[in-house]
């Protein structure tokens, strides 16, 4: 089985729950992280839904993320574009079988998590989300 973790907000390698739970039932694992770019649009006040601080956190997290992930013989898939449209054309181009995730609380990652599981389950793809 060829497993997709989706690292969203939660982006260690310790105490992760998704990650060992796709570790546990997969021949190859995919570790990605999507820059969604809604989530770097201005809200409807004109503010920045991102800014400068969180994003350069972000920045190095993902950094140490992949720092971590080549010490285990790995590395992370960087995507840029909506996650419910851009992961199901990774899975259908690298023959994904399961997508991994933890769930999100915001109203806006849930619904994105709906529209990937729409996406994707029809495909065949089994999406497995857990609670971090």
């Amino acid at each position: 089985m060829n497993t997709l973790l989706w690292f969203r907000n939660d982006l260690r390698l310790h105490d992760n729950e998704a990650l060992n739970e796709a570790v546990r039932k997969t021949e190859h694992l995919t570790p990605v992280f999507v820059f969604d770019p809604r989530q770097y649009a201005k809200t409807e006040t004109g503010l920045p839904k991102t800014g400068p601080f969180r994003l350069r956190f972000l920045m190095d997290a993902l950094k140490e993320l992949n720092r971590r992930l080549e010490q285990i013989n790995s590395r992370l898939i960087i995507l840029t574009g909506h996650p419910e449209q851009v992961i199901p054309r990774f899975c259908r181009n690298h023959d994904v079988d399961r997508v991994v995730l933890h769930e999100e609380e915001a109203t806006e990652e849930k619904l994105c998590e709906m529209k990937l599981r729409d996406n994707l389950t029809p495909r065949g793809v089994e999406v497995n989300s857990y609670n971090g």
